[in-house]
């Protein structure tokens, strides 16, 4: 662009029209005449624009073949091959890893979104759970189960955490895959794939990484077979 905005006015400075310059630099009448507008008032170093926006890289959007490459890694990758101490998969690492590998600081909007294309993100198992009427089954085991738990929890400092089992298709192949989840809050939850039925080494392994990512206890309601 500038090297064009410099070529239109040097064509100016040498006698062309304003319609001639912007035809042979290749810009509209409009920018021609602001370009030579500014080397009139500053010199050649006025002539140049500055690139506007955010710095390079700085939330957007991926490629369409990077959107593919990360879901490949996703679908097919172990979580700690995406930068993921823990070994669960969570957005934070995630977003360090595509900006790793692709130099994109994706926002965690941007990813949110893929994520729920992909059927990735956490079912809102509280909500559900919660969800005005209760019934009557669920009067009890909010009084008997969940209260006590939730006091447990404040009093200990720990962690409630809210999860489950679902089956999924990866989006690449269409191929079923099973999903380990729990969300622990303010929008933070973390998760594990299996091309298999889970069995019970899976959930062990799951609640033990559970355990290392998390501060202190951790309480747990489970929706879905252990």
């Amino acid at each position: 662009m500038n090297k064009r905005r410099r070529e239109a006015v040097q064509l100016r400075i040498g006698g062309a029209t304003v319609a001639e310059a912007a035809k042979q630099a290749g810009l509209s009448p409009p920018t021609v005449i602001a370009a030579y507008k500014a080397f009139v008032a500053g010199g050649w170093s006025a002539v140049d624009v500055k690139p506007r926006g955010r710095k390079a890289g700085a939330g957007r959007s991926l490629a369409p073949e990077q959107e593919l490459a990360l879901l490949r890694h996703l679908f097919a990758s172990p979580p700690d091959a995406c930068l993921e101490a823990g070994g669960l998969w969570q957005a934070e690492g995630i977003l360090r890893w595509v900006q790793a590998e692709f130099g994109v600081a994706l926002t965690p909007r941007s990813l949110g979104r893929l994520l729920q294309q992909w059927q990735l993100d956490a079912p809102d198992l509280k909500a559900s759970l919660l969800a005005r009427p209760l019934g009557t089954i669920r009067q009890r085991w909010s009084r008997g189960r969940l209260k006590p738990l939730e006091a447990a929890m404040r009093q200990k400092g720990g962690t409630l955490a809210w999860g489950g089992l679902r089956r999924i298709a990866n989006p690449a192949t269409g191929a079923p895959c099973y999903q380990l989840y729990v969300s622990v809050g303010r929008g933070r939850y973390y998760w594990l794939l299996s091309d298999r039925p889970p069995v019970s080494t899976l959930y062990q392994e799951f609640f033990q990484r559970l355990l290392g990512v998390c501060k202190g206890p951790v309480g747990l309601v489970f929706q879905g077979p252990i």
